[in-house]
């Protein structure tokens, strides 16, 4: 790979976590989230698939601003498909998203897998459309269904038992079905209990208080500006001084910014 782009990634990394929640909750618009993925998405989409996993199971437990929840959940989609993509510029002659052992590691190309196909059986049309076409994109048949059939129903369980909240736990009984019907997993024994609690991301660990509240999407952007804390000001500065010796980044700045 491109060192000076590993580099940038060694200075960026710590930034990741942290914004990139934010950005895919709408916090900071759509262009900054989609530079990170066209810059990272093939780099270190491991970073990136904690936020989109909690950003779907956010939005997916929101029912104050439904609307605008099923547009994150539809552009977070989009922008997993764009990370698929850029894994899978990496992919030798006949290889799939699972195969494509160039680009990250298995565990973490599954979790795309795995998102998408849960996302397929979301409430809104519009979302599960762009899930299926990640899902196809990637590889998705009866076959690879079959080959990860283990692995689904792993997460499946887990966030049908209420791991990621609520909204995620309905999506994930849908998913379970589709699965038991297609022969790839056995019909649970008992059924869950159903879980009131929306999903809260875990806040990165360098988060201040502002910068969690801003991750949790308790603040509105003028009000996020106003948080002028000093750890705030000294990021600023390091983001700043980072952009500034890697002119391509300046526009992804100026997004931030606004």
């Amino acid at each position: 790979g491109n060192p000076t782009r590993k580099a940038m990634k060694m200075d960026f990394v710590p930034y990741i976590e942290r914004l990139f929640p934010a950005m895919l909750m709408g916090i900071n618009g759509e262009k900054a989230a989609q530079a990170l993925v066209g810059r990272f998405g093939d780099l270190c989409p491991d970073l990136l698939m904690a936020a989109f996993e909690g950003s779907y199971a956010k939005a997916l437990g929101s029912t104050k601003d439904w609307k605008k929840m099923q547009v994150v959940r539809e552009k977070s989609m989009q922008l997993l498909l764009k990370t698929a993509e850029k894994i899978l510029e990496h992919k030798k002659f006949g290889q799939d998203l699972l195969t494509c052992d160039e680009c990250s590691n298995k565990a973490t190309r599954l979790r795309v897998l795995i998102l998408a196909f849960v996302a397929r059986n979301d409430p809104d049309a519009a979302v599960k459309r762009v899930a299926s076409n990640v899902w196809k994109t990637s590889g998705g048949s009866p076959k690879m269904q079959k080959t990860i059939a283990q692995e689904l129903a792993q997460s499946i369980m887990k966030w049908r038992a209420g791991s990621m909240g609520a909204g995620l736990q309905k999506v994930a009984k849908d998913a379970l079905s589709e699965l038991v019907k297609a022969g790839d997993a056995e019909e649970p024994s008992e059924d869950v209990e159903a879980v009131s609690s929306e999903f809260c991301f875990d806040t990165a660990k360098s988060l201040n208080e502002e910068a969690a509240k801003i991750a949790a999407g308790e603040f509105s952007v003028s009000q996020a500006d106003e948080a002028d804390t000093k750890e705030d000001c000294q990021m600023v500065k390091k983001v700043e001084s980072f952009w500034g010796k890697h002119a391509s980044f300046g526009t992804l700045l100026g997004e931030l910014k606004s």
